[in-house]
């Protein structure tokens, strides 16, 4: 292969790496203040666990692609039919939603802000995490607007008994209770940050 040749792949290569190390930072500085206010709270911290990052970075990629604030997913996902599909056995999980926020820190103020959110990251039994954060595609949003985010905490553990596949216990739309909120479009959303839990 001509030196020439090599050129192309090489800063392909570089922008992939530099673009997982963002994105592995970015995960890191959420996972730092989720654990900063679970310690305040004298709970235990939670783990990276890259199965729920999986799950997580999916949801964020597809609700940016859509334009869409929600925790169903374009193929009408759930959060537990997400982590299960990553092969990731839990007794309970949590899925916290935002957009517009730019930085991991203000997406989890604004999540501790929120009753509903505060009570997803302040799980008890909780010990993993996965975070996922995707950029709109669309140019015409504005770029306060462009950065979506999900959060997955959960507790491994096993299935119900029963065999149905579904988790013991379910919080923020693990049983597709939050289907019939309002659902935050493009055209429609506010014009500051949002955060559903």
């Amino acid at each position: 292969m001509r030196a020439t040749a090599m050129v192309p792949v090489l800063v392909l290569w570089f922008a992939a790496t530099v673009a997982n190390a963002d994105e592995a930072a970015l995960r890191a500085a959420m996972l730092t203040r989720v654990n900063a206010y679970r310690a305040e709270q004298h709970l235990p911290a939670v783990r990276e666990n890259a199965k729920l990052d999986a799950a997580a970075a999916a949801h964020a990629a597809d609700m940016a692609g859509r334009g869409a604030l929600d925790h169903t997913g374009a193929d009408g996902s759930t959060a537990a039919e997400r982590v299960k599909l990553q092969n990731y056995a839990f007794a309970q999980v949590g899925e916290n939603i935002a957009y517009g926020a730019k930085t991991a820190a203000e997406t989890v103020d604004l999540w501790m802000k929120s009753p509903a959110h505060h009570h997803i990251l302040l799980l008890p039994d909780v010990r993993d995490a996965g975070v996922g954060h995707a950029q709109s595609p669309d140019p015409d949003v504005p770029s306060r607007l462009r950065d979506w985010w999900t959060l997955v905490l959960a507790a491994p553990g096993q299935r119900s008994p029963s065999g149905d596949g579904r988790p013991q216990r379910c919080v923020a739309d693990c049983g597709g209770a939050n289907r019939r909120q309002r659902r935050d479009r493009v055209g429609s959303r506010p014009s500051r940050p949002a955060a559903r839990s």
